[in-house]
């Protein structure tokens, strides 16, 4: 597995993708915290509609935000493993590695390390420009120093944690499909539609005073409960159960997938 994995670390070095989507994930990020930095300014601080978005403060909605699956990040992963991954299977190199007695566990396993690196760059990237950023805005004097970074770095677990989940999908509609357009959408509608779906159930229980423990459970909807700005163990637990699980079991299936694929 080493050659495969040191021809496709040797691609990346040779790939413009990698870096214009890491710069793109910057810049993003960048936009967050200017727009947490002008909304104020432009609404008021007093203003109902500021405290909303803000969810509290800017700490809070950015770190929170991070540790999702339709984060940056997360998203800018889903575009990286069809594009990159996705050229093997548009111009038939798959098949010529298959030739060199490289068996399909190899090639699979080694997309899925290159896939965990480039989750954890796209992750470390964003949590890098929002620490920088809010330390110079003064947003961690609310927070004493274990509390900030508990919230970094379970923000940043989750978030690799939520990016693997996303390039696992990608993964596995890519070696279903072969078709990198429909490993770009899939995930990434399917995410939305999940993500906004479970956002307007947990709103629509929590104003009717309904119990919501229950969707702690659940893939896409416990996320609408984790903030960076308050400590819950129990329920970092949970999300890390849930989103290890999922990715594994699309992990898993998405080699047996690519096993029984015919390949041109």
């Amino acid at each position: 597995m080493s050659k495969v994995l040191n021809t496709l670390l040797f691609r990346l070095k040779k790939s413009k993708i990698l870096w214009v989507l890491l710069a793109l994930t910057v810049a993003m990020a960048l936009l967050d915290v200017g727009l947490l930095k002008l909304l104020p300014l432009i609404a008021g601080s007093g203003s109902d509609m500021v405290a909303t978005l803000l969810g509290g403060d800017a700490f809070a909605t950015t770190f929170s935000t991070l540790a999702r699956t339709d984060s940056y990040s997360a998203m800018f992963v889903v575009f990286f493993v069809a594009l990159f991954v996705g050229t093997d299977f548009s111009e038939g190199t798959l098949r010529n590695v298959l030739l060199s007695n490289k068996s399909r566990l190899q090639i699979y396993l080694a997309y899925l390390i290159v896939s965990v690196g480039c989750c954890i760059a796209f992750v470390f990237a964003q949590a890098a420009v929002y620490v920088v950023a809010l330390a110079l805005m003064g947003e961690f004097a609310k927070y004493t120093l274990v509390q900030a970074l508990t919230g970094i770095f379970s923000s940043i677990g989750l978030g690799v944690l939520s990016c693997f989940v996303m390039a696992a999908t990608t993964l596995l509609v890519l070696v279903g499909t072969k078709k990198r357009v429909l490993a770009v959408i899939l995930p990434l509608a399917g995410t939305m539609v999940l993500a906004t779906v479970f956002e307007v159930v947990v709103l629509v229980a929590q104003v009717q005073g309904m119990a919501v423990g229950a969707l702690q459970w659940i893939p896409f909807a416990q996320q609408m409960f984790f903030n960076a700005g308050a400590n819950n163990g129990a329920l970092l637990g949970k999300i890390l159960l849930v989103n290890g699980l999922l990715a594994a079991g699309e992990g898993v299936l998405g080699y047996f997938v690519f096993a029984k694929a015919q390949l041109k």
